[in-house]
């Protein structure tokens, strides 16, 4: 249950940086300049990591609850989480500095 409060927690300090970054500064300062087009996508991947991380952590607690096998759904969103986890990874250690050095981004 550890992993679904730290998912919380991500989540509220990403969506409450994406609200001020995308919705409340742009309509408050004058001449505000959008983050980068990286980051957002970064942001969005983050959402969805710790959306799935929250689900995949709540059906292991009811299969250790119930003492039922890990199969179906739970093994599918497990699977999920580590998927997301290994493409951002991927993304942010290999690809974003190769296009940050090709000028890019």
């Amino acid at each position: 249950m550890l992993i679904a409060f730290v998912f919380v927690w991500v989540l509220y300090g990403t969506l409450s940086n994406g609200y001020y970054d995308y919705y409340f500064y742009p309509r408050v300062k004058e001449g505000y300049i959008y983050p980068e087009w990286r980051y957002f996508f970064y942001d969005l991947g983050t959402i969805v990591w710790g959306v799935v991380g929250i689900l995949a952590s709540s059906l292991l607690l009811r299969s250790a609850i119930l003492r039922l096998d890990v199969c179906g759904w739970t093994r599918r969103s497990v699977v999920a989480f580590f998927s997301i986890f290994a493409v951002l990874l991927f993304l942010g250690i290999v690809v974003g500095p190769l296009l940050r050095s090709a000028g890019l981004v």
